[in-house]
C-alpha cells in the first residue's frame, strides 16, 4: 500500500506544482480567495480540469481515460499530505474497483505506528522524508 501512496503523492505533487506555476500571481494560501473556481490546464499531454470548494480543489484527468481524481480537499499545496478520502477516490478511479474508506484509515494509521507516515491531525498524514 505504502508504494501505491506514494504514486499518489508524486501525481499530487506534479498537478498542484503545475497549477502553483499557471496562478504565479495568486498569493491567498488559506482561504485560496484569489484562485480561479474552476478552469483547465495542460500537464504534459494531460488535460486536467479543476473545482475549487472549501479550503481545496478536485482535479480531474479529462484525457487521455480513464479519468483520475486527484482532491486536496484540505492543504492543496502540501503535496505530501494523504487522507482516506483522497486516497479512496484516486484508486476508484484509476481502477473502477470500489474501496472502503474505513479500511483505508485504518491501513494509514497502521502505516503511522510503523513510522512510515507522520499524522498531521485526526484524518490526514504525511509522508515521512
Amino acid at each position: 500500500m505504502y508504494e501505491k501512496i506514494l504514486e499518489y503523492v508524486e501525481l499530487q505533487k506534479k498537478i498542484t506544482t503545475e497549477f502553483k506555476r499557471l496562478n504565479a500571481n495568486c498569493l491567498d494560501f488559506s482561504y485560496l480567495l484569489d484562485f480561479p473556481k474552476k478552469g483547465k490546464f495542460c500537464l504534459n499531454s494531460e488535460e486536467w480540469s479543476f473545482v475549487k470548494h472549501g479550503s481545496g480543489f478536485r482535479f480531474i484527468r479529462i484525457a487521455p481515460l480513464p479519468r483520475i481524481i486527484i482532491h486536496p480537499h484540505v492543504f492543496p499545496f502540501a503535496y505530501k499530505i494523504v487522507d482516506a478520502w483522497r486516497l479512496l477516490q484516486f484508486w476508484q478511479s484509476q481502477t473502477g474497483d470500489i474501496y472502503d474508506e474505513h479500511v483505508i484509515r485504518a491501513q494509514l494509521e497502521t502505516l503511522f505506528l510503523d513510522k512510515m507516515l507522520e499524522k498531521i491531525n485526526l484524518n490526514q498524514y504525511q509522508i515521512k522524508n
